[in-house]
């Protein structure tokens, strides 16, 4: 069975919720986060090796050093901010790849450490337009809401 089943709405529980919980059929929500869940044990290995590699990198170079990859992405060691839920030691910022809005090091300050920087400008009209489809998502999850 999907769901546990319940012959009481649970309070917290909006009647539309407590018959999806009853209705045994897993929710999108529920079905992503169960794929998810499945991978958590090798994305918790993956950050490990992640933060032993960037340990490495620090330890080769120490904080504050700049280094480059074959696509011009620079990338500095630095001490994290505490704005990670998992806490970590060492962390590696770079500058925007391709496709992305924003990197964690910004052009300038790799410009003025003496990279030449690819601009790697990403794509705001398709940017516009998945937070368009995102604001058109929740619309209409309101208006049902409202008509319910």
């Amino acid at each position: 069975m999907a769901n546990r089943e319940t012959t009481e709405a649970t309070p917290f529980l909006g009647q539309k919720a407590a018959a999806i919980q009853q209705s045994g059929q897993l929710t999108e929500a529920q079905e992503l986060f169960i794929e998810l869940d499945k991978q958590k044990a090798g994305v918790k290995a993956f950050f490990e090796q992640y933060n032993q590699a960037a340990k490495a990198v620090v330890n080769e170079l120490g904080i504050g050093a700049y280094f480059q990859d074959e696509e011009g992405i620079v990338y500095k060691t630095v001490k994290p901010s505490g704005t990670f839920v998992t806490f970590v030691d060492y962390a590696i910022d770079h500058t925007r790849r391709q496709g992305e809005v924003k990197g964690s090091l910004s052009m300038k300050e790799a410009k003025e450490a003496g990279f030449e920087v690819p601009e790697n400008k990403p794509d705001q009209v398709q940017r516009l337009r998945e937070i368009n489809t995102g604001l058109e998502n929740i619309l209409d999850e309101l208006k049902q809401e409202v008509s319910a």
